[in-house]
């Protein structure tokens, strides 16, 4: 009896297991996938593995496109990446990991297109960068910094082009550089100075 038990167990563990088309016999003509040979465009969800048996990529298509839920792993089973398409583009939020489990980043996307917060991390944990697109291109005030977590550079940015003050700092925090930027172009009196605080050059701009 206790071996009909374990063979009805072993049956319905594998009936559970979800079944995924083979990502890597999708082919690519003319802007949509097929499955193999297939003259269809391909609906459904597909999968491919590592060597050791870790799924590597799973993805959802509608039509031929890429469409719903998208997730990768690393060969180890850390997730690299999660984010969603809409018709064949990258639609909403992205996260990116490292692949010792550290947020990379995360970034949103409308149709493809850089447009909300983005964020960047050292794979220490530390922030690198931060700032927000619009239409693919940097708005805002931008921060960067090094991987101690000390300032490096600050600026803000108006259709993608940098636009007013500007400051550098060398690692030990003390000022690298400063000026003013116009629409993307150097205006007015840039200095740089030494990492003891000593003025290096002066620059004018006007």
């Amino acid at each position: 009896m206790k071996i009909f038990y374990f063979f009805i167990l072993c049956f319905l563990l594998f009936s559970c297991q979800k079944e995924y088309d083979d990502y890597n016999k999708l082919e690519k003509r003319d802007d949509f996938y097929y499955l193999g040979k297939s003259k269809e465009p391909y609906t459904g969800t597909c999968a491919a593995y590592h060597e050791n048996g870790q799924m590597s990529i799973i993805a959802d298509f509608v039509d031929g496109k890429r469409h719903g839920d998208g997730a990768a792993w690393y060969s180890n089973g850390q997730q690299e990446y999660e984010g969603t398409y809409e018709d064949g583009t990258r639609h909403g939020k992205f996260t990116g990991w490292y692949e010792n489990g550290q947020v990379a980043v995360i970034k949103h996307y409308k149709h493809d297109t850089l447009d909300g917060d983005w964020k960047f991390w050292y794979e220490n944990g530390m922030v690198k960068e931060f700032g927000h697109y619009k239409n693919n291109e940097r708005v805002g005030k931008w921060f960067w910094y090094y991987e101690n977590s000390n300032p490096w550079i600050e600026v803000a940015f108006v259709n993608g082009k940098e636009n007013g003050d500007w400051k550098m700092w060398h690692q030990n925090e003390k000022l690298k550089e400063s000026g003013n930027y116009n629409m993307g172009n150097k205006t007015g009196t840039w200095i740089q100075f030494e990492a003891n605080g000593d003025t290096l050059k002066v620059e004018n701009f006007d």
